[in-house]
């Protein structure tokens, strides 16, 4: 069984393409794409201050290679209340 676990995480990520996740320092990001040597760690885009309800500029991340992010968990209830700011929002070019 564990081994079908695996596979299933190798094939699709921990965390699906889409999926929003909080990041510590108050973050909240969407899974862009995942790593396919770490699937716990995937690529996101960080957009959105939890503590201060606001929208920061959006910036890429590689969970990676970036030591100082770490996700606490999943962020369903955010979703229904960000997806019609996220639309007009998320389009903006991400810091490089």
């Amino acid at each position: 069984m564990p081994r079908l676990v695996d596979l299933f995480i190798k094939c699709l990520g921990l965390y699906p393409v889409g999926t929003l996740i909080e990041l510590n320092r108050n973050r909240l990001a969407k899974v862009e794409s995942r790593n396919q040597d770490d699937p716990i760690n995937p690529k996101v885009r960080c957009f959105y201050n939890i503590k201060y309800h606001r929208y920061t500029m959006a910036k890429n991340i590689d969970l990676a290679k970036e030591a100082d992010f770490i996700i606490l968990g999943v962020k369903l209830k955010t979703l229904m209340s960000t997806t019609i700011a996220l639309s007009s929002f998320y389009c903006r070019k991400a810091d490089k």
